[in-house]
């Protein structure tokens, strides 16, 4: 037999199943999304960070670029150099310009014999001879080039400690008479803060070079000052075994070059942080699922086991388990041809028992009606002997007769009383003992209990009388008395009936002939009284077993037991 699953299950697992497939789904594309979305955000913020202090460099590149080329112009600047008059208006003017950048610087003015003759940093008697010999290398640069105006990388302390990463300087002409040399030396912790201030993991400013102006992480820098990542493919580079994602900006007019980069690791990390969140996520909705199916498995199954319940019911006897009325119509429908199925199965049921009592009725009656004339028949038989024989025991015989035939008139119900039995055998067997005289002998053992409750305690008439007639007819003592022993006693609310005989004949073989005999509805070899008995005891006590028979000393025991009844149950009933 094929294995099988219950509705409910099968509902539950469909819709799990039809649930979590397209939220599986779901959950990969925006996994998905999320993987190649995290990548192109990395490399958007990195780029943006790039553009960004790109777009603040070349802000500061060409306002220093213009200031300069117009200080170098300056007339103001000129008359200081030839008459050396006009200090305040020069600090005044560098003041107004450098409070207004992004990145300050400090400037040195110097006259055509390289000599220092004005600064906002320090005296000019103050002048250290490094800085001398990088302002005279820059004067140089200047005398070469074409250009009036020069940025350079240096990275020299000028000032109580001040490090300058970058130099823009002019050289002074008026009417093509060189008159002298301006430099600003940029304040390269203003640098850094520009740097600190963009949300970006690393950035790096260099020359044409690679020589790093500034950088907010010193790691970063070889032993030359140069940038120079381990390996670089395309926008992902190595340095000191860590993975990064560059973005590069040109600063237009101007040598700088910007980079700027963000660890793959803070992509993974992020990735890491919403793989994790979605398997939480898929975890805490597989949970509600699970318990979401199971309420809609018994909600879409309830009418479904109801009726199930209802044919178990049935199966084991019960006809009173309707279905309830359900919100679903199909339901309704089932429910009410069910009920109404059920309805149909009680009538029929109650017709049958009606039909099986009214037939059971019948053959108790018929069953009844055979005693009578078997009984007369044999008693007419032996007054008729008696008559030609002993007249006086005939006439005995004939008041005994009329006496039992008076009993069976008048006593037609079903049951009778125990005394009433108990007498109408009393003249039963009183009628043969006229006849036999001395080859006769019974005694009639009634339990105390029994005998003190006789006139309330009911039995189905006629039920000791055949047993004590077949022993009478088919009993034999070898040439002895016939002995007859009819007890009645209670046992556990049960009345048991037992009628003994001495015969010397029975055997073992003859009690299972009779017992086989008893068994067969349509036998005839056994007596009609004790077959009548039987089958009454059967119809009137569902699952009585009827007589048993067995041997008793070569004697025939005969014993039926029924349960006891007395006649105010019967009145209540």
């Amino acid at each position: 037999m094929p294995q099988t699953t219950s509705l409910k299950e099968k509902v539950r697992k469909a819709f799990m199943r039809y649930t979590l497939i397209p939220l599986l789904i779901v959950a990969v594309a925006v996994s998905a999304f999320f993987y190649f979305n995290s990548s192109q955000i990395l490399i958007r913020q990195t780029e943006e960070a790039g553009q960004a202090l790109a777009a603040d460099l070349s802000e500061m590149h060409e306002s220093y670029a213009q200031f300069i080329e117009e200080t170098a112009q300056s007339a103001i600047v000129i008359d200081y150099l030839d008459f050396m008059q006009g200090e305040s208006s020069l600090f005044q003017a560098f003041y107004e310009f450098n409070t207004q950048q992004i990145i300050q610087s400090d400037f040195f003015l110097f006259d055509k014999n390289e000599s220092l003759v004005l600064s906002n940093a320090i005296d000019v008697d103050q002048l250290a001879p490094d800085l001398a010999d990088y302002f005279l290398t820059s004067k140089r640069l200047l005398d070469r080039q074409e250009s009036p105006v020069i940025n350079r990388v240096n990275q020299i302390p000028y000032h109580n400690g001040r490090l300058s990463s970058y130099l823009y300087g002019a050289q002074i002409v008026d009417e093509n008479e060189e008159k002298g040399y301006v430099f600003y030396l940029l304040h390269e912790e203003d640098f850094l803060t520009l740097l600190f201030q963009h949300p970006v993991n690393l950035s790096v400013i260099t020359d044409p070079y690679d020589t790093i102006i500034a950088t907010s992480n010193n790691s970063v820098r070889d032993f030359l000052n140069k940038y120079r990542p381990d390996v670089e493919e395309g926008m992902n580079v190595q340095i000191r075994d860590n993975d990064f994602v560059q973005a590069k900006e040109q600063i237009p007019g101007s040598a700088l070059s910007v980079y700027t980069l963000n660890p793959v690791q803070q992509y993974s990390s992020t990735l890491a942080i919403i793989t994790g969140f979605f398997l939480v996520l898929s975890l805490f909705i597989f949970i509600v699922l699970r318990v979401l199916s199971s309420k809609l498995s018994d909600k879409l199954t309830e009418s479904i086991n109801n009726m199930t319940e209802s044919i178990n019911q049935f199966k084991i006897g019960s006809n009173d388990y309707y279905l309830k009325s359900s919100d679903e119509e199909e339901m309704n429908v089932l429910a009410g041809q069910f009920n109404d199925m059920l309805d149909e199965i009680k009538q029929l049921i109650r017709e049958k028992e009606e039909l099986s009592k009214r037939q059971r009725e019948s053959e108790i009656k018929h069953l009844e009606l055979q005693f009578n004339p078997h009984f007369v028949f044999n008693v007419l038989e032996s007054i008729r002997y008696s008559i030609l024989i002993e007249p006086k025991n005939a006439e005995k015989s004939i008041l005994a007769l009329s006496k039992l035939l008076r009993y069976s008139v008048q006593k037609s119900d079903q049951e009778v009383l125990l005394v009433d039995e108990l007498n109408q055998l009393q003249h039963y067997i009183d009628l043969h003992q006229l006849r036999f005289e001395d080859s006769l002998h019974y005694v009639v053992e009634v339990d105390p209990m029994l005998q003190l409750h006789q006139h309330v305690i009911l039995l189905p008439r006629l039920l000791i009388q055949p047993l004590v007639e077949n022993a009478i007819k088919h009993a034999d003592p070898k040439g002895e008395a016939l002995q007859i022993h009819v007890q009645m006693r209670l046992k556990q609310n049960q009345l048991l009936c037992t009628v003994i005989d001495n015969g010397k004949t029975c055997t073992f073989e003859k009690v299972d002939l009779l017992t086989k005999e008893l068994q067969d509805e349509n036998s005839s070899e056994i007596g009609l009284g004790l077959y009548n008995v039987h089958r009454r005891i059967q119809l009137l006590f569902p699952d009585n077993k009827g007589l048993d028979v067995a041997v008793n000393n070569g004697g025939l025991r005969v014993s039926f037991e029924m349960p006891l009844i007395l006649t105010h149950e019967r009145s209540v009933g």
